[in-house]
């Protein structure tokens, strides 16, 4: 199937989801988050040129013992042949990952956006209470002046948050092979019903040994090259030259095993320890939700006391709806590292899409 031919049906998908219209000029609609990864696989050059080397390598095994090569030639096509499937794999769970990203970051955007616009709104109240005030005679110009450069800030703040969910769309549009400027919108809701996996180090670098299409090209070809050094010893059924050549395949296969050890273990252990950062940060994020809503609490009683203005409730109720998104912004980490962590593993990854809620999805 054509990657234009895909990216056409994706797009009956947005349209038979149901579309809401919002205007005469453009539309909103809600799209599932499992067609959409699906389809980003479909386009993805990466995955299609991974399946072909799949093919490719599957027939050159085939083709070989169909003709009777020599058995350690057969065996070096099949290592070539599950070396490339483990790397097709590999590439379609990095482009799953990529997938959730990019609605994860249209997800965030959105709500930094809707975030920004109600700090310019109490920024703007706040500005116009102190020109009040001012010409009441309450509050300096020096006050005016300060009030109307947070003002600029937080318009400035507000610009970026609309580039960056632009962007987001676009991105989020690309990855389909459809037109940036498309006037069809996605609305996103995201929640996360789960607590963060814990890995043991050791264990997570065994699997890995298991699944890495690298490290598994480089064990089985320097096992197989050990075995053809043996089977090339005997003077009198080999040359000189076919002695020397094996002997430095050898040390080549020996090379790269010790390459491929090093660099799973590296791994590894930066997926391990990037995962429990993020989850102390969680942790962080947890307590800062709880000041965060003390704080409002404090401000509602403020507010009835008539200690502090209207504005300044709404400031704190902003606050804490940051707090909230923090939140979300650093469990969507978590769970995008467990995704990696999964996928280096060769685990599947659909199931773990259980715990992502996004509307469209049933």
């Amino acid at each position: 199937m054509s990657v234009k031919k895909v990216a056409r049906i994706f797009l009956l998908l947005i349209i038979l989801s149901g579309p809401q219209v919002l205007g005469e000029e453009s539309q909103e609609f809600e799209v599932a988050l499992k067609p959409y990864i699906e389809t980003c696989i479909n386009c993805s050059a990466v995955v299609i040129k991974a399946e072909k080397e799949v093919e490719a390598a599957e027939t050159a095994y085939l083709r070989a013992r169909k003709q009777g090569w020599a058995a350690m030639d057969i065996e070096s096509l099949a290592i070539a042949y599950q070396t490339a499937r483990l790397y097709a794999q590999e590439m379609r769970g990095q482009e799953m990952i990529r997938a959730v990203q990019r609605y994860f970051a249209l997800s965030r955007a959105e709500q930094e956006l809707t975030t920004a616009k109600k700090k310019l709104e109490i920024a703007e109240q706040k500005l116009k209470i102190k020109e009040l005030r001012l010409a009441s005679g309450l509050q300096s110009t020096n006050e005016v002046l300060t009030e109307k450069n947070l003002l600029l800030a937080v318009e400035e703040k507000k610009l970026e948050a609309e580039d960056e969910y632009d962007q987001a769309r676009q991105e989020l549009f690309r990855a389909i092979k459809l037109e940036p400027k498309s006037q069809v919108f996605l609305r996103i809701y995201q929640s996360l019903n789960k607590e963060p996996r814990t890995y043991d180090l050791p264990a997570s670098l065994h699997q890995l040994r298991t699944t890495s299409s690298k490290f598994y090209s480089a064990q089985s070809t320097y096992t197989l090259m050990k075995r053809k050094r043996e089977a090339l010893q005997d003077p009198e059924l080999t040359t000189e030259g076919e002695r020397k050549k094996v002997a430095e395949e050898l040390r080549s296969a020996e090379q790269n095993l010790v390459q491929a050890e090093r660099a799973t273990a590296d791994l590894a252990e930066e997926l391990v320890n990037d995962h429990q950062s993020l989850v102390r940060k969680l942790q962080l994020e947890r307590r800062n939700i709880e000041l965060a809503r003390r704080q409002l609490t404090l401000a509602k009683i403020q507010l009835v006391n008539g200690e502090i203005l209207a504005s300044d409730l709404e400031q704190s109720a902003v606050d804490y709806q940051e707090a909230l998104e923090r939140l979300a912004q650093t469990e969507g980490s978590i769970y995008l590292q467990e995704l990696r962590i999964a996928a280096a593993c060769g685990e599947e990854l659909w199931p773990l899409l259980q715990y992502l809620t996004v509307a469209g999805d049933h």
